[in-house]
């Protein structure tokens, strides 16, 4: 199944069983060493086997470039360029949906629907900067801000997952690849829910090994 953003809005329930690639190096090399065994012919037209010994490197793949932890806030994410904050207003922008499914969110209304269709935008351009967003079911149940960081064709994935705006417990950051600039040309002037659409599914499946390649 693909992964998506719609997925990562839960990410300390999507990724509990995955371990935490904190400290580790990206990408190691293991060493294996294989016998052989060469056959020769002899002047007397007798073979021989001659034993003979070749290495043969094995290179393991490269870690995902992620963490997930307890707590955290925006303002202290541990992957970050710390670019500035697009589409910016006096308050979080707020979706308001009728179900909790990303992908299938039922009617979905926004605060602030230019603004939205900013954050399309900028993923669209490839805008460097952070986009920020929280999600409301039926008034009840928020999911705590979800934050893209832009950086040319890649995204930091950031949510802080909990039940109540006061609550922030569980913390998951990872890089990702953004899905191409057409794939959000319709909906940076589409509704509410095509917006939300392009939002929750804005990066490609695969985490990324990193490094971060912040701009200079």
């Amino acid at each position: 199944m693909r992964r998506t953003l719609s997925v990562l809005l839960s990410f300390a329930a999507a990724c509990a069983a995955r371990p935490v690639e904190d400290g580790t190096e990206a990408g190691s090399s293991t060493t294996s060493t294989t016998s052989t065994t060469a056959v020769t012919t002899t002047l007397e037209g007798t073979t021989a086997e001659t034993p003979t010994t070749g290495e043969s490197t094995t290179e393991a793949p490269q870690p995902c470039l992620e963490h997930n932890y307890t707590g955290g806030a925006p303002g202290a994410w541990m992957l970050t360029c710390g670019l500035p904050e697009l589409c910016g207003g006096d308050e979080p922008l707020t979706f308001f949906t009728t179900s909790p499914d990303a992908l299938a969110p039922g009617e979905v209304e926004v605060d602030d629907l230019e603004r939205a269709r900013c954050m399309a935008a900028a993923l669209r351009d490839r805008t460097l900067g952070q986009i920020t967003w929280w999600h409301v079911v039926d008034v009840q149940v928020v999911s705590a801000p979800v934050s893209l960081e832009i950086v040319l064709h890649t995204a930091f994935v950031r949510s802080v997952a909990g039940s109540t705006l006061l609550e922030q417990d569980d913390t998951y950051e990872g890089i990702y690849d953004l899905r191409p600039p057409e794939f959000f040309a319709d909906c940076a002037e589409g509704d509410a829910l095509a917006v939300w659409l392009c939002l929750v599914d804005a990066i490609e499946p695969q985490c990324l090994p990193g490094p971060l390649g912040c701009p200079k």
